[in-house]
């Protein structure tokens, strides 16, 4: 049943079977109406009257399917009419609100007053489970209430199919869901992450010269919904650098300060308090004056690193060590590489002969 006017009723409207699209106009049960429902109910505006004193309300309302609003206050000190309505679809302004639009009731209500004087009031959202989105976990709902912006009531009971707001002190719109995850916390099995439950966390232990891509590659969103700026990331990755994560409520975020290693040394030279080392600074230097027949182990126990994480290979020292022979030292950066050559003394003289 479609209505083109608003139509008022002063005895008991029945609804037994289908729906009354109201569109555009209202429903009105007076003051001495009533309405009784086996099945269906009013598509659009309902009214009815509110008496004085604590008074409940319940309105036979929904969309595609039966969302009835009860409104209980806690003390009307005016009488006059209320009306409620309900529309199919999520609130226009929902995204500004803090609830998670993929995990909601998919219809929002309506509270309009027309001369009601009350203190407060609560009221319970009833709603289908079809009209439920994302698989929302119906424990978790909050409301959020909307006249101009948006504001959070207190939550009473909660069911399955119900939500219930308490302490209610003015009216609107009410849309009901789960709240947007505050969660703007990262985690990583590669590197160490902070977890100090502040504003201000840490990520730690990053190879020095890690790329960028990789950094974050190892990195894992606390909460799928969530954002990141990383636009202070360099790349490669530098001690100082910051992550800013912030949550899917919009407001909630941490700011974590990155700490990479030391840089690897590229020095790749020795010395010796026994042999003469050269420092001409090239890739090619120097060992001379070692004795010779010298083992090769003497030899290279008398030979220093100039960094303790360097590399030697020493395969084309032979023992006794020999003019021409070779140490190759490799820096802790495995890129700066020095090749010494060795020179030996002369060989001492055999001749053991008179003339």
């Amino acid at each position: 049943l479609t209505i083109n006017n608003n139509e008022t009723v002063n005895g008991t409207l029945t609804l037994t079977s289908g729906n009354i699209a109201t569109g555009s106009n209202t429903v009105i049960i007076g003051s001495s109406g009533s309405v009784s429902r086996t099945s269906g109910h009013v598509s659009g505006n309902l009214r009815k009257y509110v008496e004085t004193g604590a008074t409940s309300k319940t309105f036979e309302i929904g969309a595609t399917n039966y969302d009835p609003v009860t409104v209980d206050f806690s003390n009307v000190t005016a009488v006059g009419n209320l009306i409620a309505g309900v529309t199919s679809g999520q609130h226009t302004s929902i995204g500004s609100s803090t609830i998670n639009s993929s995990k909601d009731v998919n219809v929002y209500w309506s509270l309009t007053n027309s001369g009601v004087s009350f203190d407060s009031y609560g009221v319970t959202l009833n709603f289908d489970s079809g009209d439920i989105l994302g698989g929302a976990d119906t424990d978790a709902f909050i409301i959020g209430k909307y006249n101009v912006g948006w504001t959070y009531p207190a939550v009473g009971t909660k069911t399955s199919t119900s939500t219930q707001a308490t302490g209610v002190t003015s009216l609107g719109d009410f849309a009901v869901g789960e709240a947007k995850s505050n969660v703007a916390t990262v985690t990583s099995t590669t590197y160490t992450v902070s977890a100090g439950g502040t504003a201000t966390e840490t990520i730690i232990y990053v190879p020095f010269g890690a790329a960028k891509a990789t950094f974050l590659a190892n990195l894992t969103k606390g909460q799928a919904d969530q954002t990141w700026v990383s636009t202070d990331i360099a790349n490669p990755v530098v001690t100082g650098n910051t992550l800013v994560v912030t949550a899917q409520d919009g407001t909630t975020a941490v700011t974590y300060t990155v700490t990479t290693g030391a840089e690897p040394s590229h020095v790749a030279t020795v010395t010796s308090a026994t042999y003469t080392v050269s420092t001409i600074g090239g890739g090619a230097e120097t060992i001379t004056n070692v004795p010779f027949g010298t083992a090769k182990a003497t030899f290279l126990a008398a030979i220093t690193k100039g960094q303790a994480d360097q590399t030697w290979v020493s395969t084309a020292i032979a023992d006794p060590v020999v003019t021409g022979n070779t140490l190759v030292v490799t820096a802790q950066d495995t890129t700066t590489v020095v090749t010494y050559t060795v020179t030996t003394g002369a060989e001492p003289s055999h001749v053991a002969t008179v003339t």
